[in-house]
């Protein structure tokens, strides 16, 4: 008995270690057509940072669940944003409650929040593990602009995010993909 349980530690070190070896990359397939009309779109969570779910567990409090968002990748903007009913649902920690937003034809007023986004994707080295990568930033709430993809997205997804990450597409193959850059061992999550 006692050699099954060292021959599974083993085999779990062994594991571990490719884990903390393999190069992860977020890989997305778009249609060619719609990638060239609305850009690169991808699916991520919103959330809120532990920090913020311990202290809300401290008052007696449910910290609340992830939200689901379409994020548009957008190399232009300096941080991330997203609509503020997004920054509601996800129950993000409300730093300042009046922000300058500017952009390319915006000049406006919006919140600031501490959050954190989560990526997710299977391991390719061993089957059945998920990597979890989360990126924790200050993200921005506005009203994004009803003209273009705005429909199409709940969020932007900037390059304060985007540090973490190499990015190739390809407009004709509708393929994206993201390498992200693993700054230390705490910021991966197997699961």
């Amino acid at each position: 008995m006692d050699t099954l349980n060292r021959d599974q530690r083993r085999q779990q070190e062994r594991q571990q270690k490719k884990l903390n070896s393999e190069t992860i990359r977020l890989e997305y397939s778009v249609d060619p057509g719609l990638l060239q009309v609305y850009g690169i779109i991808i699916q991520a969570q919103l959330t809120i940072t532990p920090s913020y779910a311990e202290a809300l567990i401290a008052e007696g409090r449910v910290p609340p669940k992830p939200v689901n968002c379409r994020f548009l990748i957008d190399t232009g903007a300096r941080t991330s944003m997203v609509k503020h009913e997004f920054a509601e649902r996800a129950g993000l920690k409300l730093i300042n409650s009046d922000t300058p937003i500017h952009g390319v034809g915006v000049d406006a007023s919006g919140k600031t929040y501490m959050g954190r986004i989560n990526f997710f994707t299977q391991s390719s080295l061993v089957h059945g593990v998920v990597h979890g990568i989360h990126v924790d930033a200050r993200i921005l709430s506005g009203e994004l602009s009803n003209q273009g993809n705005s429909k199409h997205v709940d969020g932007l997804i900037g390059r304060d995010v985007l540090n973490f990450f190499d990015l190739k597409f390809s407009t004709k193959f509708g393929k994206v993909v993201l390498t992200y850059h693993r700054p230390n061992s705490s910021n991966l999550k197997a699961t």
